[in-house]
């Protein structure tokens, strides 16, 4: 079978690139910290896996036991929201927070969602793979805008052509950033 064009468009994973790389590292006895993916690297704690036992035998609970449909379970958005609001004093509404299987998953929906074949987005370079194979599944085009040492890894927008900037439908920011580890204060934003 041959692939669609633009799953031949998409660049190799790179944190799987990555995983190969320790593993034949850890092969020839040298140590490595890795500092990348952002992968649990300890187990679940008890508590949490109790609950979660629990909460799956609850036969008088229906509603956890199917799927979501266009509404996530209310206890999770709530949940989401109290957190917000105690540990960043952060006041957000029932329709602000949206419960997804990860970061990856609402990036790449997200782009395909808003974009549509030919439009252009713009992502940050060094950044997060995620954002080009979005644009790729959609069918848009990526700009990369440089994240340079001397702008403190920050996005230079008036290096950015005006031409990009009219015609971008999406532009990613990610501050603290990941991987550079920049952090934008508000006047960036501003």
């Amino acid at each position: 079978m041959e692939l669609p064009d633009r799953l031949k468009k998409l660049p190799p994973y790179l944190f799987a690139d990555l995983r190969r790389k320790v593993a034949a590292a850890r092969e020839r006895g040298v140590q490595v910290i890795t500092l990348g993916i952002g992968d649990p690297d300890r187990p679940t704690p008890d508590p949490v896996v109790d609950e979660l036992c629990r909460a799956v035998r609850d036969e008088a609970d229906l509603h956890r036991h199917r799927y979501g449909c266009d509404q996530p379970v209310a206890q999770l958005a709530r949940a989401a929201r109290d957190f917000y609001g105690r540990r960043f004093g952060v006041s957000l509404g029932e329709d602000q927070v949206l419960p997804t299987m990860g970061s990856k998953d609402a990036i790449a929906k997200f782009a395909m969602a808003v974009l549509n074949p030919g439009d252009l987005a713009i992502a940050p370079s060094p950044g997060y793979p995620t954002y080009n194979i979005g644009h790729v599944f959609a069918g848009a085009v990526t700009h990369y805008a440089p994240l340079l040492r001397e702008n403190r890894f920050l996005v230079d927008f008036e290096a950015i052509p005006r031409e990009v900037c009219r015609l971008a439908k999406l532009m990613w920011l990610n501050y603290p950033n990941n991987p550079t580890t920049a952090v934008a204060d508000l006047e960036f934003f501003e």
